[in-house]
């Protein structure tokens, strides 16, 4: 026989006998699931293997007090929302062991403070939208295992938002797979953490906050933004650049563009690297004048310039850095690795330069070619030594035109003491 509702164990007589055993309250609407109802309650509820709980509207975990869900089994179904510190004095903790949750929306740090951690099992946000981090005065949500899936995975959209990470809110996702019908959407303010797993979106990636990736694969199925703005209704623009932080993994626009600035005007958006890949199926754009990865960099980055419209169609894919510039080579070599013309359908790519491009090492594969545009790219020649980083040299199985690929060794400074030495020994044979 399958176990009654919550809201119909609250009911009528029943009332104090069951408040006994489940802390459930009821405010309005008997199908509310309520833990922490006042400021200075302290409640906890348990959730074991085998039992189903059902609440016919909405699931408040730290209303106005401290709520503590326990789940270690079983599933919990709401049939709308569920939130974690609904209130400005509410405290929401979830500990998610293992078993199903299943809810209509999620939303961890409401107006108050939300904390869910997950270590197994499995959750599933049913509506598009539905799935937001730190609303409120502040929202963590650590994934150390099992999966979250986020709206229709057989619609993806770049329309909504799979999840947003807003003001002081934390996504840190360690272990496990998330899948989100829509876009990754990380405000100014927010931090996404990405130290394993896989995170995919259906849609775009938006970074106006923090995006640090360790470990793992992040990826898009659209456009990747680093700095973007916010127009509301009418409001002013608000500018928010964007960081982003790469020490390892994988970070891909499979399909289409990595753009850091999604308005040229942004010009403070950062992207710091040490380690990791990053992936741009058709475009990869700096519209930044801040130098792209100028940590100690051995970052690779990929642009794959996918074609359409049969095996033998071709795809102009843009490459822009408008974090080069012409002042010296010294602050100039930013990307670890460039590779054009890899992944599927890098057969035959066409590519188109914008700007000059200064990298440890350049491949260019499986018959790719680039109009260079009256630019250069310079690489570091194998063998070569700079910034404590080695040069790669240059991988040629395609075609350039309309510009330079220059090999620079050894490195821009040493070229530059040996450039005044030349000085000093001429002035010197003048002198004499």
């Amino acid at each position: 026989m399958q176990p009654r509702p919550l809201a119909s164990k609250c009911v009528s007589a029943l009332v104090i006998v069951a408040a006994l055993f489940f802390p459930c309250h009821t405010l309005a609407d008997i199908g509310d699931f309520i833990l922490g109802q006042n400021p200075g309650d302290d409640e906890t509820y348990a959730l074991n293997a085998g039992d189903l709980q059902e609440v016919l509207h909405n699931a408040y975990i730290g209303y106005g007090g401290k709520g503590t869900f326990d789940h270690t089994g079983g599933e919990l179904w709401v049939s709308n929302d569920a939130f974690l510190g609904y209130e400005a004095t509410g405290e929401g903790v979830y500990e998610f062991h293992t078993g199903t949750l299943s809810v209509s929306e999620l939303r961890v740090g409401w107006a108050g403070v939300g904390e869910f951690t997950q270590y197994g099992g499995d959750v599933d946000i049913r509506n598009k939208g539905g799935f937001s981090v730190g609303d409120g005065v502040s929202g963590d949500y650590i994934m150390k295992g099992g999966s979250i899936s986020s709206g229709d995975l057989s619609q993806p959209t770049s329309s909504s938002s799979g999840i947003r990470v807003d003001h002081d809110g934390l996504f840190r996702l360690e272990l496990g797979d998330v899948q989100l019908a829509g876009s990754m959407i990380i405000t100014q303010g927010g931090t996404c953490e990405v130290a394993g797993g896989t995170l995919a979106a259906g849609g775009n990636l938006h970074v106006g906050g923090q995006l640090l990736v360790s470990a793992g694969v992040l990826t898009s199925g659209n456009d990747f933004f680093l700095g973007r703005v916010r127009d509301l209704m009418g409001f002013p623009i608000t500018e928010e650049p964007g960081v982003l932080t790469l020490t390892g993994g994988r970070v891909e626009a499979a399909d289409k563009d990595f753009l850091i600035s999604e308005h040229s005007y942004i010009t403070d958006a950062t992207a710091v690297g040490t380690a990791g890949t990053l992936v741009a199926g058709e475009r990869f754009i700096n519209d930044s004048t801040q130098r792209f990865l100028y940590s100690t960099v051995r970052t690779t980055v990929h642009c794959d310039g996918r074609p359409f419209g049969g095996n033998w169609a071709v795809y102009a894919g843009d490459v822009t850095d408008k974090g080069a510039v012409p002042e010296g080579l010294d602050d100039n070599f930013a990307i670890g690795t460039f590779v054009l013309g890899e992944g599927d359908g890098g057969d035959m790519a066409e590519f188109t330069l914008s700007s000059d491009m200064y990298v440890y090492e350049l491949q260019i594969l499986n018959d790719a070619s680039i109009d260079l545009g009256g630019h250069t790219i310079y690489y570091l020649e194998e063998g070569a030594w700079h910034n404590g980083i080695w040069g790669g040299g240059f991988t040629y199985e395609g075609h350039y035109q309309n510009g330079q690929v220059v090999g620079i060794t050894p490195e821009p400074a040493t070229l530059a003491l040996l450039a005044v030495g030349g000085i000093a020994l001429a002035v010197a044979g003048r002198r004499r």
